[in-house]
């Protein structure tokens, strides 16, 4: 009781001692100086959010210098979906378009959330109110569900994180895929998935509207820079490669122009311009002049892919598809 009255007396006697003021209307509502701070995981760097042009952006900080670099230029629409460190040399954030104000998610699983109930409980109904690949915005209501309250609570986490992931690929997806209109390029995916997701997170690319690099290894054969040292060159590799399998199409992985060159008269099917400058990636196209498929990886964003499409490339590949985007805001509410 003596705690409690002590704070009684200091709440009391503070309005005493200060001058009240009133603030601005402007103040009041505009956006913080700083806000949202974040540390790498490897903790070299500082991030957080600040004003840029009226509007909430990312900036990262070294912990050795004084000086903030800013890594987002949203000046359409303030970044308020929150954003986190992948990694310690990658910020991911959820960002709007299209310019209106709720989030578009491309929506995928809708069925396979459906399932994760019926194998509790068989006697689940679910109606759903949207389908796959339709485009939902924030609030609206996608499926209905009725039954059992154990089996629904049950299933409810399974089925919802199952759901916001695969939308989170397909809405990603979308969002590559918008890049490239006006261009022959297509988007694909790669191997780079979570263990047991790789048919689910592939489906969602394909329902975001991108397509499926190889499945795995046995449905196309890709020729990186370890199998050519292995082998003893790309001749040699994509000759052992068309002996084994001469049903499988065969991609070598190519990082100048000389190994296009020699990926050209080993004859492959496609080629890979991995990491590669613009500038050089024109000259590989030009080089290539439609003797084989032409794809490009590495360092592709949001940002790049459009002046990588323009270079005149078939396919551009990204693994951020399938390991990085961010899951879907979906929830589910009991009534």
């Amino acid at each position: 009781m003596k705690n409690i009255n002590l704070a009684a007396i200091v709440m009391l006697a503070i309005p005493a001692c200060l001058e009240a003021r009133d603030i601005p209307m402007r103040d009041f509502f505009r956006d913080p100086e700083k806000t949202n701070y974040s540390i790498s995981p490897n903790g070299e760097y500082i991030s957080f959010m600040a004003p840029y042009k009226n509007r909430l952006n990312i900036f990262v900080q070294a912990r050795s210098s004084a000086e903030a670099v800013m890594v987002s230029s949203e000046t359409e629409r303030p970044i308020t979906g929150g954003y986190f460190w992948k990694g310690s040399g990658r910020l991911v954030y959820l960002k709007d378009f299209k310019g209106d104000e709720n989030f578009h998610v491309v929506l995928a699983g809708l069925d396979v959330s459906r399932m994760v109930f019926l194998l509790l409980d068989p006697n689940i109904r679910f109606d759903p109110l949207a389908k796959d690949g339709e485009t939902i915005t924030a609030g609206k209501e996608i499926a209905r569900l009725s039954g059992n309250t154990r089996f629904l609570l049950k299933g409810e986490r399974v089925a919802l994180n199952l759901l916001q992931h695969l939308s989170g690929i397909a809405t990603l997806t979308a969002r590559y895929v918008e890049k490239l209109s006006g261009t022959k390029a297509q988007v694909l995916d790669t191997r780079k998935t979570l263990p047991g997701l790789r048919e689910l997170e592939k489906y969602a690319v394909r329902v975001g509207g991108g397509k499926n690099h190889r499945m795995g290894l046995y449905d196309m054969i890709l020729i990186k820079d370890n199998h050519i040292k292995a082998a003893g060159s790309i001749l040699q590799a994509v000759e052992r490669a068309k002996s084994a399998a001469p049903d499988l199409k065969v991609e070598v992985e190519t990082s100048n122009l000389d190994e296009v060159r020699q990926a050209l008269a080993a004859k492959a099917d496609i080629i890979m311009l991995d990491n590669m400058p613009l500038g050089m990636m024109r000259g590989a196209v030009q080089l290539i002049d439609r003797a084989a498929l032409v794809e490009a990886s590495g360092n592709v964003t949001l940002e790049t892919i459009r002046g990588i499409a323009e270079t005149g490339v078939d396919y551009i590949s990204s693994g951020s598809l399938t390991h990085s985007a961010p899951a879907a805001d979906i929830s589910m509410k009991i009534r």
